[in-house]
């Protein structure tokens, strides 16, 4: 369960890469929950780049433009949801079991949350170029902060496909009732985005 207040504004998107393999998961997503047809919609609908990054082809030793992960979820919303990024929560926890890989994801399964908390950090690197840093802090026995501090250009269907990464990353493990909550959003004009987690 995800409690998330309503957005103000929009900001442009210049500057942040990411790594074109998460732009790659959201199409295996449409695969996986809409199939073949689904795919051919969302390549039909997608711009020059997004599918030349969907074929591998993206020039950027593997980093493609923030902009181009952001038209992807927000069109797979369009075409497959209510067009409200109600679907951007799930593609983020897609994205956080598909992309883990089996080693990953054990030892995702097997650390406690506040291991999770000082490793998961120092791979914000790996999949973000030029894009702030990730905290994690452990706030309680169940429970954790998590902020993006310093993403220079911050948009919605991010920020909800994060709280969506942050509900699978630790479901992965022996934890139930995983809740996300988001305190604070860039794209309102605060200070960081910052979520709230809890679990039992």
């Amino acid at each position: 369960m995800m409690t998330v207040p309503e957005p103000r504004g929009r900001p442009e998107i210049a500057g942040v890469e990411v790594q074109a393999a998460s732009i790659r998961s959201r199409e295996a997503f449409v695969r996986e929950r809409f199939g073949a047809d689904g795919v051919r919609r969302l390549r039909e609908c997608a711009s020059r780049e997004l599918v030349q990054i969907f074929d591998g082809k993206s020039s950027g030793g593997g980093w493609a433009p923030f902009a181009r992960q952001v038209e992807a979820t927000e069109l797979i919303d369009r075409l497959f949801g209510a067009g409200d990024l109600a679907l951007a929560a799930e593609l983020g926890a897609f994205v956080a079991t598909h992309d883990a890989g089996v080693w990953k994801s054990l030892f995702m399964r097997a650390v406690p949350p506040s291991l999770m908390a000082r490793v998961v950090p120092s791979l914000w690197s790996h999949y973000y170029r030029n894009g702030g840093a990730l905290r994690m802090q452990i706030t309680g026995a169940t429970a954790m902060a998590i902020r993006v501090e310093g993403f220079p250009s911050p948009h919605r269907a991010h920020c909800l496909a994060m709280a969506g990464w942050a509900r699978a990353t630790l479901e992965q493990g022996p934890r139930t009732g995983v809740q996300v909550s988001e305190q604070s959003c860039r794209t309102r004009g605060e200070e960081a985005c910052e979520f709230h987690v809890t679990w039992r």
